[in-house]
């Protein structure tokens, strides 16, 4: 419950205070913010597998009595390196700056300078953020979900409401945004630090700055396998908007990073179930409870259909809609719409495919893993480049979302007969199928009877229109859903009936 708090807030921090970025900022600025969020990814690579690692490590250190020992020297080696790749990060930024402002963007009327500068502020807010991600990731391992999301939300709003201050009473140009992003992005890592240190057991052993080399021999073949995983995932997941950047206009690719940021910010409504299953699945295999851990598999696999099923088909169907009661531009609605589409339909088939890398991630073997996201790679990457170049955002959108309907064919079956079997066929026919014909029955019904929203109503009531067509189509996943139709059942059983 605190993930979902934690993550409906930041996300409705984005949602609200993007339309007045947009409005003080301009399209073409906004674009450098949507070049930030590309950037900020694609330099997570420099993880090198080592933070879902420590999240794995410290899993296990709760399932042994003097784990925590061990964990804490390998912490205090991650901490060492993270430090170096963060220094790396902003220096090599700083040098590359301008090069990239004079050569890679479209800039028609922002000062080529003022871009240079966004550019190096970015490379050290993405070191401070890649440093910070230690101790996210230790309080996550810990399972310290309420602290971790009050840390979340509180940086959330002062940056978002910082910046928009900033904006609006004092100066309303990109470099401004930056630099109050990077003043506030100063002090998450000294936060997050202080509160990992008082949530990890006391131990009487001084750590020191030693390198615990044996202990991240051992535990990094499984790291090695996530980074190179992460680097085929980033290379397909970013390949399309670092191209797009250079391919598109930027007042253009504003409206390309508005559609990311509403694709992006509905899928993460799966990420604070995801936070919380992975390291408990950890916790269960380590503990040798695998009854448990499948039954939990599968009650997460419900609710996350019956939350996300819904979500991403109101979005894909009602995307020019949503934009338009989100920002207010018609011209950026149009021009999204299919392209949302498309994303959206393939973000769907991926909710469900991750739950594939989950088992994995909990059993330690990612053999499978490995190998289907080099052939995704191998395949995606050049389809979407030809995509990029011949048919702009909607070219990559079409092959995004085949790529991720022929992974969730080939993924799912193959993971869970390996792993699990005997798991894969009431998976899909019990726990998937049911929710997902529930919702796309009355999707189909709210499609032939909503009309031209746009045309009929203004802002505020398409998005109550929607809202109300949402909670109808969450009601027909939940009528498939075996999990919650017994609770209700129990609820009923339980309910007083009058005096006895």
């Amino acid at each position: 419950m605190a993930n979902y708090v934690g993550q409906a807030v930041t996300t409705l921090v984005g949602i609200v205070f993007v339309p007045f970025y947009l409005r003080y900022l301009g399209a073409e600025a906004y674009g450098l913010v949507g070049f930030f969020v590309v950037l900020q990814l694609w330099l997570g690579l420099l993880d090198v597998g080592l933070s879902p690692m420590l999240n794995r490590e410290v899993a296990r250190a709760r399932a042994d009595a003097n784990g925590f020992t061990d964990f804490r020297r390998i912490l205090r080696s991650v901490e060492l390196i993270f430090a170096g790749i963060a220094l790396a990060t902003g220096l090599a930024m700083t040098l590359a700056s301008p090069l990239l402002a004079a050569h890679w963007f479209k800039v028609q009327s922002l000062d080529p300078a003022q871009v240079s500068q966004c550019l190096m502020l970015m490379g050290w807010m993405i070191g401070l953020r890649f440093f910070a991600s230690i101790y996210r990731t230790a309080l996550n391992g810990m399972e310290a979900q309420v602290s971790l999301n009050a840390i979340n939300v509180g940086f959330a709003v002062a940056k978002a409401v910082g910046s928009l201050a900033v904006l609006r009473y004092v100066s309303n140009t990109p470099l401004a945004f930056f630099l109050v992003q990077l003043l506030l992005g100063l002090l998450e890592p000294i936060v997050l630090a202080q509160r990992s240190y008082r949530v990890l057991p006391p131990t009487t052993e001084r750590i020191g700055l030693a390198f615990a080399k044996a202990q991240l021999i051992t535990a990094m073949p499984f790291g090695l396998s996530i980074a190179y995983t992460s680097i085929l995932w980033l290379l397909l997941s970013q390949l399309d908007r670092l191209l797009l950047s250079g391919l598109l206009p930027l007042d253009e690719y504003g409206y390309f990073s508005l559609v990311m940021a509403l694709t992006s910010a509905v899928t993460l409504a799966a990420s604070p179930l995801s936070s919380a299953l992975i390291p408990r699945l950890t916790y269960l295999h380590s503990k040798g409870e695998i009854d448990q851990l499948i039954r939990l598999y599968r009650n997460a696999t419900q609710l996350t259909a019956v939350l996300m099923i819904p979500l991403t088909g109101m979005v894909a169907l009602f995307g020019k809609e949503l934009m338009y009661a989100w920002t207010g531009n018609l011209a950026a609605s149009t021009w999204a719409s299919n392209i949302i589409f498309w994303y959206m339909l393939g973000n769907t088939f991926l909710t469900f495919t991750s739950y594939q890398y989950y088992l994995q991630y909990a059993y330690g073997d990612l053999a499978l893993n490995v190998k289907i996201n080099t052939l995704q790679a191998i395949i995606g990457a050049p389809l979407i480049t030809l995509a990029a170049y011949r048919f702009g955002a909607t070219g990559t959108a079409i092959v995004w979302c085949l790529l991720q309907a022929a992974t969730f064919v080939v993924s799912p079956p193959l993971v869970q007969r390996k792993l699990a079997p005997g798991l894969y066929r009431p998976w899909m026919r019990q726990d998937l199928l049911p929710v997902a014909t529930g919702a796309v029955l009355v999707l189909a019904v709210l499609s032939l009877l909503s009309g031209d929203l746009i045309a009929r109503f203004n802002r505020l009531e398409i998005f109550l229109a929607l809202s109300v067509m949402g909670v109808c189509v969450v009601a027909g996943a939940a009528a498939g859903s075996s999990l919650l139709r017994s609770y209700l059942a129990r609820m009923t059983h339980l309910a007083p009936t009058g005096h006895q």
